[in-house]
């Protein structure tokens, strides 16, 4: 992936800091595993990622994950 958007809207030296920080979410379901892509596209080096569900048939619509997906841990499907 490219930063060049990214470093263009908060310069280089903030790309760096960003992509040495460490960002803790906890619950990685529709809302968290958004969260976590979004930081994660905008440099974000490092993740503690907390979420004990497997993705389950019900929910996959409203996840980040695809349906290959099924039956795997949320925060592994994340951190993939």
């Amino acid at each position: 992936m490219t930063w060049d958007r990214v470093e263009r809207l908060i310069g280089k030296e903030n790309l760096k800091l960003l992509a040495q920080k460490r960002v803790g979410i906890v619950g990685l379901g529709s809302g968290g595993g958004f969260v976590a892509q979004s930081l994660a596209m905008s440099g974000v080096g490092k993740f503690v990622l907390v979420d004990a569900d497997d993705l389950e048939e019900a929910n996959i619509l409203r996840h980040v994950a695809d349906r290959r997906d099924i039956g795997r841990p949320k925060a592994q499907i994340i951190a993939d």
